[in-house]
């Protein structure tokens, strides 16, 4: 009951109006079949009685004139609900999308996490969500409505008189309660069949994270952009179908098994239904057989006897496929109950105007990894200085950087900013104290402007200058709107691609605009060419004056426009100084991979003036 509960709570808290245009529209939804059986019993006894042709010909007016207001009314309340019922199911998304930004890093990405997301969508896609949640309960209260006016129709019944002397099953209440046990008889063998397939996929659906998990992968991977141009280069097309198949069969075996199931529980409720339409039918034929009832409340009886089992049926059936629904939502309402850390710290203020960072014996592995990335590193960022990290890959570099922006806390060990632990300040105070332009970056579908501006009030000249130093303000203003112009074609037609390097440019621009006095650059310039990448980084030391920059990248010539060069391997620092001092420096680590990058630029430069010179 408590998955039950947490969805009413929030229905209830979003649209409370919505339940009770649910009641009016079930309750005149539920009230039209019994007025049809009223009307039609009525209609038969007097022409049974040969009672003159206006008199019946206006009782049936008055019956369809009630019957068509009720459904005109119910029609119209449908859409409506179905409308607002819809709409709680986007809030339920909208609360897991503002979830899901105000979680740490670390949370986000951690395998249980993960795991819970998918499994939230898989239910969700499974058995419909807050809607589907919404109109299984709206069944259970159609079948109650129903009750209530099947309940008035057999105490109608029950009191018409019938003469009978002694004691006489017929005429006697006993045949009606028959009818009635009959009915509920019938309703619960009916909902206990459809119940054995609920209950397996449920829990075959609970035991299933893993089997979704894969296949949610497999999906990703057949709609990634990039897959296409790799299967076609290479032929890979048996592959990746074999790789699709491999992941998907095992959800398509559980979901054909559970059709099966649905099946033959479909066809074993459908039997209680038939067994009581044909005994109740015997009983009030046998009473009206007999005198005791006339042909059209045999009608108006066994139609309320039916309507009866169909009512026990909706409501059990409602309730149990409700409390199913609600169980599989348990999985987002768990993931709207995550704590996030970023709220940490102390509301207070940066006094710091200009400020140093130090990694003070820092250690850290990535959530369900043993070995640890970083391993007792410590180091000071002065401010104003530019630093670089290099090293082969894996050695942490993007870590530190993770690190120093708290998306991730260290295992052990401090980072300071002044003697001052970073995560004593408030998540969001921090975070404007650092930009970053990680080789990974993302950009709205929306404006340059609005991509550049960020959280930051936008301020037009400062985004154009923004845009002018990181070298694609030539670029913007070629398009038809300038920086108005959309990043993207998906959702603005008159939007445009833009290359990745121009995409990097764009990134940096909003580095800039930041104008935070610690810049993180984590490959900022892969996308580049190494003319550009040099223009960049010799752009960005004039620019970041009086800021304090980590640099990353791989292209080992971007380090000696730093004041000072961090070697990592395997996680901990194991040499450092500046370019001039490493490479003086015998069998340095630095100094081989800069020498092994300079010896390749030397041989293509050398192997492209040859190809010149033959042509």
């Amino acid at each position: 009951m408590k998955d039950f509960r947490r969805v009413f709570r929030f229905v209830r808290k979003e649209d409370s109006f919505y339940l009770f245009l649910v009641l009016l529209q079930t309750a005149l939804s539920a009230l039209s079949p019994f007025v049809l059986s009223f009307f039609s019993s009525i209609i038969i006894d007097k022409i049974l009685a040969q009672e003159s042709f206006s008199s019946i010909l206006l009782l049936a007016g008055h019956g369809a004139i009630i019957s068509l207001v009720l459904s005109l009314l119910s029609a119209l309340l449908s859409p409506i609900v179905e409308g607002r019922s819809l709409e709680l199911e986007e809030r339920l998304q909208n609360r897991m999308d503002q979830k899901a930004l105000s979680l740490s890093y670390a949370t986000l990405e951690s395998k249980e996490v993960k795991g819970l997301l998918d499994q939230s969508e898989l239910m969700s896609r499974t058995f419909g969500g807050i809607n589907q949640a919404m109109g299984s309960f709206t069944t259970a209260l159609l079948g109650f409505f129903s009750f209530l006016y099947a309940l008035v129709v057999f105490l109608f019944v029950l009191l018409l008189p019938r003469e009978t002397t002694g004691f006489s099953y017929l005429p006697s209440p006993l045949s009606d309660l028959t009818v009635v046990l009959l009915a509920i008889l019938c309703s619960l063998l009916s909902v206990k069949a459809r119940s054995l397939y609920s209950k397996r996929m449920t829990r075959e659906m609970d035991k299933a994270t893993d089997v979704n998990r894969r296949f949610t992968a497999y999906v990703g991977i057949l709609t990634s952009k990039d897959l296409h141009k790799d299967v076609r280069l290479y032929q890979m097309k048996e592959g990746v179908l074999y790789r699709m198949k491999e992941g998907i069969q095992p959800l398509v075996n559980l979901l054909a098994g559970m059709n099966v199931t649905a099946s033959w529980t479909c066809a074993l409720s459908v039997l209680p239904t038939i067994a009581l339409f044909l005994g109740s039918y015997l009983i009030y034929g046998f009473m009206a057989y007999e005198g005791f009832l006339s042909v059209g409340n045999v009608v108006l009886a066994s139609s309320a006897a039916v309507n009866l089992q169909a009512a026990f049926s909706n409501i059990f059936s409602g309730l149990f496929n409700a409390y199913q629904v609600c169980h599989s939502e348990s999985y987002s309402f768990a993931f709207l109950d995550l704590k996030s850390k970023d709220d940490s710290g102390e509301r207070i203020t940066f006094p710091i105007s200009r400020p140093s960072f130090t990694f003070d014996h820092v250690s850290f592995s990535y959530p369900g990894e043993g070995e640890s990335v970083l391993k007792d590193v410590s180091f000071t960022i002065p401010f104003g200085k530019k630093m670089a990290l290099v090293g082969p890959n894996g050695a942490g570099k993007s870590t530190i950087v993770k690190l120093l922006t708290r998306l991730y806390v260290p295992d052990s060990g401090k980072i300071l900013i002044d003697g001052k632990d970073i995560n004593d300040f408030a998540f969001e105070d921090y975070q404007k104290e650092v930009a970053a332009v990680f080789q990974d970056f993302f950009l709205l579908e929306d404006s340059i402007e609005k991509n550049v501006a960020g959280s930051k009030r936008m301020d037009k000249i400062a985004i154009q200058d923004a845009l002018r130093k990181a070298g694609v303000l030539e670029r913007i203003e070629k398009t038809k709107k300038g920086m108005g112009t959309h990043f993207g074609t998906e959702l603005d037609k008159e939007g445009v691609s833009f290359s990745g390097g121009e995409s990097q440019k764009i990134a940096i621009a909003r580095a800039l605009y930041k104008d935070s006095p610690l810049v993180l650059l984590d490959e900022p310039t892969s996308a580049l060419d190494p003319i550009s990448e040099q223009e960049i980084y010799e752009s960005f030391l004039r620019l970041i004056q009086g800021r304090s920059a980590l640099f990353i990248s791989h292209r080992m010539s971007s380090t000696r426009y730093c004041d000072d060069i961090l070697v990592l391997d395997k996680g901990q620092i194991v040499e450092r100084g500046t370019h001039e001092a490493l490479m003086a420096k015998e069998n340095s680590l630095y100094k081989k991979m800069f020498l092994s990058q300079a010896q390749y630029y030397q041989n293509r430069s050398s192997e492209s003036q040859i190809h010149q010179k033959k042509q």
